[in-house]
């Protein structure tokens, strides 16, 4: 069946308090509405739920109201097409949820930050079936599709589900899973489909679908974006050509020309190594790797990136935030070897 869109919004937002209007953090998703203090902030300040709306409407121009049962915002955005949308998309995410009493629609994200729509019904769909669908809506040929898993994902708690567990209990108790893991509530919910943690690295050589390759090369390019591989100049440049192919295109040097990667140098290199060299020294060493794969196709560039990373004895391992100061690295971070996963 076709699945209806339904709104996965995130802006600025000045709110009035007390006749003066300061600004915060707002995300829709999953038919509530999350107050954050800033868009840096863990931990969400106000929750409100769509099943207590009221009604949402524009006052003038970019300011809007919405209204719930128990309490009211004043809102005032960047513009009038933006007030616009998130009224409209109000709306849209309280009608979309009222269609089918049985039914659910959520999205399934995966490591590149595209997603799926999947339909799903209430208290029946397990996380097993919510796998299958999402395979058969990407065409992963049978032989990849052990390599992956639907996770469950929030700001502060990551769960592998297990086969049998209701996607749409997951999806109600998820208030109760940040609490008893993670011992707070820090905002939506994402199902995200993404590699196994007992996938070997043998494995995943030998698998040869372009499609799971893909989620392999997107799935690493997350993890080294949030530092969880520590990379030395070398290796941040050699990566940092290849996703620059990946991204901007064969090197083209009518295109391509001098300043086209200054200004993107936070997009290739880790902020721990930026430092380390100028603005233009790093366009330069990028620039003369991203040269050096032209002819290459997208898909050996991707498996040149991975084939980089695997070189790590840790590769593949499920890596953690660690919030005790007194036993976690100077990144912050602890990971369990891919050995003790299985």
């Amino acid at each position: 069946m076709e699945v209806p869109e339904y709104p996965w919004l995130s802006n600025q937002f000045q709110r009035r308090v007390k006749n003066k209007f300061k600004m915060f953090h707002f995300v829709l998703a999953n038919h509530q509405l999350y107050i954050y203090e800033s868009s840096s902030h863990l931990l969400p300040a106000k929750i409100f739920s769509l099943d207590d709306l009221v009604e949402t409407q524009i006052l003038r121009g970019s300011i809007f109201d919405i209204s719930f049962t128990n309490g009211r915002l004043e809102l005032r955005s960047q513009s009038e097409e933006v007030a616009n949308r998130w009224v409209q998309g109000i709306l849209e995410s309280q009608r979309v949820k009222q269609l089918d009493s049985d039914k659910r629609n959520i999205r399934v994200w995966f490591p590149d930050n595209n997603y799926l729509n999947v339909a799903i019904l209430e208290g029946v769909t397990t996380a097993e079936e919510l796998w299958w669908l999402v395979c058969e809506a990407t065409c992963l040929n049978h032989a990849s599709r052990p390599a992956f898993s639907i996770y469950a994902e929030g700001k502060s708690l990551s769960l592998l589900l297990r086969s049998s567990q209701k996607v749409s209990e997951v999806f109600d108790h998820w208030d109760f899973l940040e609490k008893k893991f993670a011992k707070n509530i820090s905002g939506p919910l994402k199902f995200v489909f993404k590699p196994t943690p007992t996938l070997s690295s043998t494995m995943e050589r030998n698998i040869k679908d372009e499609k799971a390759t893909h989620i392999f090369y997107a799935h690493a390019v997350s993890l080294v974006e949030n530092n969880f591989y520590i990379l030395d100049i070398e290796e941040a440049i050699s990566l940092a050509g290849l996703k620059a192919y990946l991204t901007l295109g064969e090197y083209n040097p009518e295109t391509h020309t001098p300043g086209y990667l200054e200004s993107r140098i936070s997009v290739f290199i880790p902020k721990y190594l930026r430092d380390e060299r100028q603005p233009q020294e790093w366009e330069n060493l990028i620039g003369d790797e991203h040269e050096s794969h032209v002819g290459k196709t997208p898909y050996i560039a991707k498996l040149l990136y991975l084939q980089l990373l695997r070189q790590r004895p840790y590769y593949g391992s499920v890596f953690f935030r660690v919030k005790n100061k007194s036993i976690r690295n100077n990144n912050g971070i602890l990971f369990v070897p891919k050995t003790l996963t299985h």
